[in-house]
């Protein structure tokens, strides 16, 4: 614990990195970003594309909108990249990362990917891990919508 108490106190988390950036550069220059792709990394260490396209959400962390937000997601809304301005771009950073924290936890506890984890017994593990995640956002200001269809019925 006391290294994790040291690290936290050296290492900046985002969200405070964010706020550095902010009162060095401004509002207007300064953008979150929460970016989804569906993708796995095959043995040989090929990346397999599962699903064709990134999904970006993109904003600034006060909410407000601006002409450079508007150009930055008009530059980067291309083919195969869909980019959407979101005002609560900190909430979507927070889901990002509850879904990356939580799929890491169960991955890693269980042994095996998240497709036999999901189709298996790992519901009930996977609702306990949401909602130790789910709670440290609450905590920060940030609750999740969690979907009881994630889990099926319990």
């Amino acid at each position: 614990m006391a290294f994790a108490t040291e690290c936290r106190q050296e290492i900046p988390s985002p969200f405070e990195e964010g706020a550095h950036l902010t009162a060095a550069y401004g509002h207007e220059r300064v953008l979150d970003a929460a970016t989804r792709l569906i993708a796995s990394l095959l043995p040989d260490g090929t990346i397999n594309v599962v699903s064709p396209g990134i999904d970006m959400e993109i904003g600034q962390l006060d909410g407000a909108d601006s002409d450079a937000l508007d150009r930055t997601v008009a530059e980067l809304d291309v083919y195969t990249i869909t980019v959407r301005a979101r005002r609560d771009i900190l909430a979507a950073t927070w889901e990002k990362f509850a879904f990356i924290a939580s799929t890491a936890v169960l991955t890693c506890l269980i042994g095996a990917e998240i497709g036999p984890i999901a189709r298996g017994h790992g519901t009930t593990l996977a609702r306990r891990v949401l909602d130790e995640v789910a709670a440290i956002a609450t905590a920060e200001g940030f609750p999740l919508a969690v979907s009881e269809s994630l889990f099926g019925s319990s």
